[in-house]
């Protein structure tokens, strides 16, 4: 489930976010997102979610002089679902490989480890790709964009699915600690298809980060 939120300050220490389920359910807390850089729309996806179900969200801000009011809730359910069971591939596992000359590291992300390097205009200088060894059928793919060391504006995942492949671009700099999905498609069995994301964004800005995650 996408969340989008406007941050309409820029001296917040840290945003909460807290769900419950149903409309009368109990507020629990979810997530955080830290400092954000600046004021603007934002972006975050809450995934492996019950079938038909109905999740409420709100969010408060907190700095060194307190918490601020809660924010409007928001309510949405989830529907039926025909993907398969869950399977992650991380940035450290065996299903995880990457080619190029030019790679960094940091101890932050999904599971605390993530690779980045910079952006190299529109050609290919480093990549990585991800597999997964899968039962097949249906499954909607997300990947993880940590909160650091990943700010491209077009970061361009290319999708291997049963009988073909697409790119999805997706702007890194507007998620933090966040799923995002990026479609859901067919697979076969086995490990054949794959995620790729390189560092040919087409951006000329070349102190852009692209990040490499779950």
């Amino acid at each position: 489930m996408e969340h989008n939120f406007t941050d309409n300050a820029s001296n917040e220490t840290n945003i909460y976010v807290e769900r419950k389920t149903g409309t009368g359910g109990t507020w629990v807390s979810l997530a955080s997102f830290g400092t954000l850089t600046g004021t603007g729309n934002w972006y975050w996806i809450n995934s492996s979610l019950a079938s038909n179900t109905t999740y409420c969200y709100r969010l408060k801000a907190t700095n060194s002089s307190g918490s601020s009011p809660y924010s409007n809730e928001a309510c949405g359910t989830t529907t039926g679902s025909s993907t398969r069971s869950e399977v992650i591939t991380d940035d450290k596992s065996s299903y995880f490989t990457k080619g190029g000359s030019y790679w960094w590291e940091a101890s932050i992300g999904y599971n605390s480890h993530m690779f980045w390097t910079y952006v190299n205009g529109s050609s290919v200088s480093s990549w990585g790709e991800w597999q997964a060894n899968l039962a097949g059928g249906n499954y909607e793919v997300y990947v993880y964009v940590p909160n650091n060391y990943a700010t491209t504006a077009n970061a361009k995942y290319t999708v291997y699915y049963n009988g073909g492949s697409t790119v999805r671009s997706i702007n890194q700099n507007n998620y933090y600690n966040a799923w995002v999905s990026i479609g859901t498609y067919n697979f076969t069995s086995g490990t054949t298809k794959r995620i790729r994301l390189t560092d040919a964004t087409g951006e000329t800005n070349y102190n852009l980060r692209v990040g490499f995650d779950a």
